[in-house]
């Protein structure tokens, strides 16, 4: 039999594409069959509800007295039991909430129209998918409100000593995360750490003294890159931890003891160590 069913009206819902080939198990009489169509609705909609969705009909209609069911996803079984519902008579779906697209991204429901006389079926029955689209819900957080990091004072600049995540279950640009330096206390000496924005690697840009200064704070800002953004944000207090400032003193002449010893000179001088 043909597959008759087409959606008249579409719900809360940007965008319809028809899927060739396309193949999912309904998991009900244990073979496959193809996805009809592709429906897509947003996310967290607030209604009002229930709120007309999709429209059926069928080019069988004219010469029959049809009614329809839905059976799947949303409908008698989870995930989102009882999201949707169709009127028999009229083939008019509804949706009854709004759905959170990180619980729930997509749903497949199953359509059926049978002769209202003899409840024989007309055609095969339509798989419908629905997938929800994200919107920029969540605002990225970190795990923590405050790291403690400990630093050696001897700390070569350029190196990457701490990494800071946040998560963000958006998904896309929604969930793209960039991270800054808000503020660092105290203040001056200025831009003492640097942190990649696309990764939250902090790394230390200048030379640590222990008898000067021995904490700073950093406040760190992690901001998503949705069409409205959203951000967090979180202290790193980071102790200087003394070391040794010394530089050591070799006396052999061998090449590969020269040049390891022009390189710890060079930390060294670079910073002032020992003066």
């Amino acid at each position: 039999m043909l597959l008759g069913f087409y959606a008249l009206v579409l719900f809360v819902i940007t965008e319809l594409c028809r899927v060739e080939g396309q193949r999912m198990d309904t998991g009900r009489r244990g073979r496959r069959r193809a996805i009809s169509a592709i429906f897509r609705m947003v996310e967290e909609d607030p209604g009002p509800y229930p709120k007309e969705a999709i429209k059926l009909n069928n080019d069988k209609s004219q010469n029959h007295t049809m009614i329809f069911s839905i059976s799947g996803d949303g409908v008698e079984r989870d995930p989102e039991k009882n999201l949707f519902s169709i009127n028999k008579d009229t083939g008019q779906i509804y949706i009854h909430r709004k759905v959170d697209r990180e619980t729930t991204s997509s749903l497949t429901f199953q359509v059926d129209a049978h002769d209202k006389a003899s409840l024989l079926p007309l055609d095969d029955h339509m798989l419908y998918k629905i997938e929800v689209l994200d919107i920029n819900d969540n605002i990225p957080k970190f795990p923590q409100d405050v790291y403690e990091v400990d630093i050696l004072e001897n700390t070569f600049p350029g190196t990457e000593f701490f990494q800071i995540k946040a998560n963000d279950p958006d998904e896309r640009n929604n969930a793209l995360i960039s991270y800054s330096i808000v503020s660092q206390n105290p203040s001056k000496p200025s831009n003492v750490f640097k942190i990649h924005s696309n990764n939250g690697s902090i790394l230390l840009q200048t030379c640590l003294n222990y008898e000067t200064l021995k904490s700073y704070t950093l406040v760190i800002k992690a901001r998503d890159n949705g069409a409205n953004v959203l951000s967090s944000s979180a202290e790193v207090r980071i102790k200087v931890i003394d070391s040794n400032n010394n530089p050591p003193i070799f006396t052999q002449k061998s090449g590969s003891s020269s040049r390891a010893a022009s390189a710890l000179n060079s930390r060294f001088n670079l910073c002032n160590y020992g003066a």
